[in-house]
Protein backbone atom coordinates (compact mmCIF):
# COMPACT_ATOMS: atom_id res chain seq x y z
CA UNK A 1 0.00 0.00 0.00
CA UNK A 2 1.06 4.02 -0.86
CA UNK A 3 2.64 5.36 2.31
CA UNK A 4 0.89 2.40 5.13
CA UNK A 5 -2.62 3.81 4.39
CA UNK A 6 -5.88 2.21 5.50
CA UNK A 7 -7.66 2.85 2.72
CA UNK A 8 -11.54 3.54 3.00
CA UNK A 9 -11.45 3.97 6.69
CA UNK A 10 -8.89 6.07 6.83
CA UNK A 11 -10.12 8.37 4.31
CA UNK A 12 -13.77 8.30 6.36
CA UNK A 13 -11.85 9.85 9.60
CA UNK A 14 -10.35 12.35 7.24
CA UNK A 15 -13.58 13.75 6.02
CA UNK A 16 -15.38 13.31 9.57
CA UNK A 17 -12.64 15.77 11.14
CA UNK A 18 -13.12 17.86 8.01
CA UNK A 19 -16.96 18.19 8.82
CA UNK A 20 -15.70 18.90 12.34
CA UNK A 21 -13.77 21.43 11.42
CA UNK A 22 -16.01 23.02 9.05
CA UNK A 23 -18.80 23.05 12.03
CA UNK A 24 -16.71 24.25 14.36
CA UNK A 25 -15.36 27.26 11.96
CA UNK A 26 -18.70 28.66 10.68
CA UNK A 27 -20.02 28.65 14.42
CA UNK A 28 -17.32 30.92 15.58
CA UNK A 29 -17.37 33.01 12.40
CA UNK A 30 -20.67 33.63 13.32
CA UNK A 31 -19.93 34.42 16.90
CA UNK A 32 -17.34 36.72 15.13
CA UNK A 33 -19.77 38.21 13.11
CA UNK A 34 -22.34 39.09 15.77
CA UNK A 35 -19.58 40.52 17.70
CA UNK A 36 -19.06 43.12 14.92
CA UNK A 37 -16.15 41.80 13.03
CA UNK A 38 -16.57 41.50 9.22
CA UNK A 39 -16.52 37.79 7.31
CA UNK A 40 -13.24 38.47 6.08
CA UNK A 41 -11.70 39.59 9.60
CA UNK A 42 -13.27 36.98 10.97
CA UNK A 43 -11.66 34.56 8.68
CA UNK A 44 -8.33 35.74 9.33
CA UNK A 45 -8.99 35.72 13.17
CA UNK A 46 -9.45 32.21 13.03
CA UNK A 47 -6.95 30.83 11.13
CA UNK A 48 -4.06 30.92 13.87
CA UNK A 49 -7.03 29.30 15.96
CA UNK A 50 -7.90 26.25 13.64
CA UNK A 51 -4.95 25.43 12.07
CA UNK A 52 -3.58 23.96 14.57
CA UNK A 53 -6.85 22.28 15.95
CA UNK A 54 -6.91 20.45 12.39
CA UNK A 55 -3.31 19.22 12.97
CA UNK A 56 -3.65 17.71 16.61
CA UNK A 57 -7.13 15.70 15.22
CA UNK A 58 -5.60 14.60 12.27
CA UNK A 59 -2.52 13.52 13.79
CA UNK A 60 -3.91 11.93 16.58
CA UNK A 61 -7.34 10.85 14.76
CA UNK A 62 -6.75 9.98 11.23
CA UNK A 63 -3.19 9.56 10.70
CA UNK A 64 -2.42 7.86 14.56
CA UNK A 65 -1.64 4.16 12.64
CA UNK A 66 0.96 6.70 10.27
CA UNK A 67 3.08 8.03 12.97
Amino acid sequence: MVFNSLGNKQLLRFILVYIFLYVINIFLLEVLITAGLSAYLGGFVLIPVMAPIGYFLQTRFTFKQSI
